[in-house]
């Protein structure tokens, strides 16, 4: 099964609540399927760094098989403000991303 960044969007719409959520394909034709995702979400708030990734590693347990390489950048919302400057301005306005997830399930 080939993932896409509209699959990940989807699993991690339905798995958590967020305030930010952008995903970047940086799948190399030689290498295997590889993703930057940049979350912001409430949750993290709570959480230290280890806790988040696994928190998010969970959701996507079964896409990982399916994952060569997987960055995580995830943010608390009192940390998005000072670190979302990181995230490449060309991302900002693409189709996954920021997307705003309020409207979630969570």
């Amino acid at each position: 099964m080939a993932i896409t960044a509209e699959h990940l969007h989807q699993v991690l719409h339905k798995g958590i609540k967020y305030n930010n959520l952008i995903i970047q394909d940086i799948t190399n034709p030689n290498c295997g399927t590889s993703f930057n995702i940049y979350m912001c979400s409430p949750t993290f708030d709570s959480l230290n760094m280890v806790k988040r990734h696994r928190m998010v590693y969970s959701i996507l347990e079964n896409e990982m098989p399916n994952i060569h390489a997987l960055t995580l950048k995830l943010w608390s919302t009192e940390e998005w403000p000072r670190n979302s400057a990181s995230i490449p301005t060309h991302l900002l306005n693409s189709d996954y991303g920021p997307s705003n997830g309020q409207d979630s399930n969570m």
